[in-house]
């Protein structure tokens, strides 16, 4: 159940408005622009420039982003388990009312997601252009006493986000192996002993999580489904007019996955 999970999930969602809060604070008040108290001390944004055509917005590169971004939604593993235990409306149980209010959920979570992130991102990106570090709060100086909390509930966002994820892999991967599968202290051991040592050889979180996002971003939001959809039409429940569709979707995410991993290694 992630009802005992609630409390510390509160407290990173909170944890993550003050992130949004904070970088839009030091957006406005000009502290690390030319001038300010804290531009000696931190790493000088660089220029921006306009976008003269279209090749500077849209362009490979792009591709890297986006795989960054596909990050923010890799929670999907425990969607049939929030909505096993989504509890039914008082006046109907009806699986109707049920996804109703699953669905208002979805939407408000993913809603309130993409808005945290749109605004750390395009804040953080303002205040030092092109110079912002992979880990944005890397970029504002250790003397900041607002960034210096900022990286407290950074903390503490991704430390309380950990057990969800962390149950979410642990469901896989027993999944994964079936009956074959080692008892729950085992794996969790295991798991959280490779988690450990991968924490501590890796340096760079934008590379990480831009190859994530290329392969399992990829992977998920247009490889599965219509690998899905096409074990549906084998089983007679699926529309059988839609076998190019499926390979289409299914195409372009192995494109957007092979490409954006090949830009970003060509970047390294």
């Amino acid at each position: 159940s992630y009802a005992s999970l609630g409390f510390t999930s509160v407290l990173g969602l909170l944890a993550c408005f003050y992130l949004a809060g904070f970088v839009l604070w030091r957006l406005g008040d000009g502290s690390y622009q030319p001038g300010g108290h804290f531009f000696a001390l931190a790493q000088k944004p660089a220029a921006l420039l306009p976008a003269k055509k279209i090749s500077d917005i849209l362009n490979l590169r792009t591709l890297v982003h986006l795989s960054t971004c596909s990050m923010i939604y890799m929670n999907h593993g425990m969607v049939p388990s929030a909505y096993a235990e989504l509890a039914s409306t008082r006046k109907t149980s009806s699986q109707t009312a049920k996804l109703r209010r699953f669905t208002k959920v979805s939407v408000a979570a993913f809603g309130m997601v993409a808005g945290i992130a749109i605004v750390i991102m395009s804040a953080g990106f303002l205040t030092f252009g092109a110079n912002s570090a992979s880990l944005l709060l890397s970029s504002y100086a250790t003397s900041d006493a607002g960034a210096t909390f900022a990286r407290v509930c950074a903390l503490v966002s991704v430390l309380f986000s950990f057990p969800i994820n962390f149950v979410i892999l642990r469901k896989e991967v027993s999944s994964t192996f079936g009956r074959r599968a080692p008892s729950q202290s085992v794996l969790t051991a295991c798991l959280l002993a490779i988690i450990t040592v991968l924490a501590c050889l890796i340096t760079d979180l934008g590379v990480i999580q831009a190859a994530c996002g290329a392969t399992l971003g990829s992977f998920i939001v247009f490889i599965a489904p219509g690998l899905m959809e096409r074990g549906l039409c084998r089983q007679g429940k699926g529309d059988r007019w839609r076998p190019w569709w499926e390979a289409t979707v299914i195409l372009t995410g192995a494109t957007f996955g092979i490409l954006g991993v090949a830009i970003l290694l060509a970047k390294k």
